[in-house]
């Protein structure tokens, strides 16, 4: 009898061995490389390993909006605080995360003249400020094993490349809505797992909604890693969910401001009108004069298109009755009469 205990015994122990060097050798080669290998099997991996990630059920908490700044900056361009606290005042129901990667404390916020911005979003009770750490934003996720800091910050598009991967990680864990810091929210999103058209056969990730663990956010992470490619603007971003939305439901061809459900994927594929109502080739028209002031009724945001602007950098002149001025004046009047009154005092 205590001769078959003490077998038993070995055999238990021999068995926790071969798993313990098993759990080894997978964690020494999960890296990009090994990523890229498992080209054909990943996202089914995930299923198969982690299948109650795959619920796309709404969670039971309030998911948060958020926004990311990923520079250093304490003191964002008075239309990224704009954008927080037009959310804020339209989401008054939710949580408004602005995660910023040098914000490591507070003290900043004890000065009245150090972050002007960051402090005057400290009024609005639903807004948190919180440090972005690239790592803790990304772990338990395909992009832990893909972020390699020294790699990213040689490439010529990496502060885009790594808000792609952020907003990729953040609504997955924890669901919700991302939006860029140069959208102007205007009225509450009415869907909750959404992507936006941005023209003809194109989405664009400026303005996205999931609930947490979404299956198509698990498979945008995995192509992003699997078909990386950093030497294409926007590879990562809006031609990664275009490309992974394909597989299942084709891009709408719209005659009228509808929107279209992907029913295999539980995913409602906006009109470029709720979120892009000024094409970026016409994004200076934001910086004009209109005789009347458009509505935007068929929008529920509205993209600046920032990126645009970093050569001639615009920005909102005080009694101009530019649209942007008006906009702010309407949707952000605190940002308004602290930072744009005050720059041009």
């Amino acid at each position: 009898m205590k001769l078959r205990k003490l077998l038993y015994i070995c055999v238990l122990v021999f068995v926790f061995a071969v798993f313990y060097k098993i759990n080894s050798l997978m964690v020494s080669v999960i890296s990009p490389g090994f990523w890229l290998r498992m080209q054909e099997h990943i996202s089914w991996e995930y299923v198969r390993i982690y299948p109650l990630l795959r619920d796309s059920s709404p969670i039971t908490k309030v998911s948060p909006v958020m926004f990311v700044e990923t520079t250093e900056t304490l003191t964002p361009q008075p239309l990224v605080i704009c954008s927080v606290e037009s959310a804020a005042r339209i989401y008054q129901d939710r949580p408004v995360h602005f995660l910023l990667k040098g914000f490591r404390n507070r003290s900043c916020l004890q000065s009245t003249t150090e972050c002007p911005g960051l402090k005057l979003l400290t009024d609005f009770p639903n807004v948190q400020l919180l440090h972005l750490d690239p790592k803790v934003v990304l772990k338990d996720t395909p992009l832990a094993a893909w972020y390699n800091e020294d790699k990213i910050y040689k490439e010529n598009y990496w502060i885009w490349i790594l808000s792609d991967a952020y907003r990729l990680a953040l609504v997955w864990k924890y669901g919700g809505i991302y939006f860029d810091t140069d959208i102007i929210n205007i009225k509450k999103v009415s869907e909750e797992n959404f992507v936006v058209c941005e023209e003809v056969n194109y989405l664009y990730n400026a303005a996205i909604g999931f609930h947490q663990h979404h299956p198509y956010i698990m498979d945008c992470m995995a192509d992003f890693v699997l078909n990386y490619n950093g030497a294409i603007w926007g590879h990562q971003g809006p031609h990664l969910f275009t490309r992974v939305m394909t597989k299942s439901c084709p891009i709408p061809n719209y005659s009228k401001v509808l929107d279209f459900s992907c029913d295999i994927r539980n995913v409602t594929i906006m009109h470029q009108f709720r979120f892009y109502p000024i094409h970026w080739t016409q994004w200076g028209k934001y910086f004009e004069v209109w005789k009347e002031t458009p509505t935007f009724g068929d929008s529920y945001g509205l993209h600046l298109w920032n990126y645009m602007n970093r050569e001639a950098k615009k920005r909102v002149v005080l009694e101009s009755n530019t649209l942007v001025e008006n906009l702010f004046i309407k949707y952000c009047p605190s940002t308004y009469d602290i930072l744009v009154k005050k720059a041009n005092g």
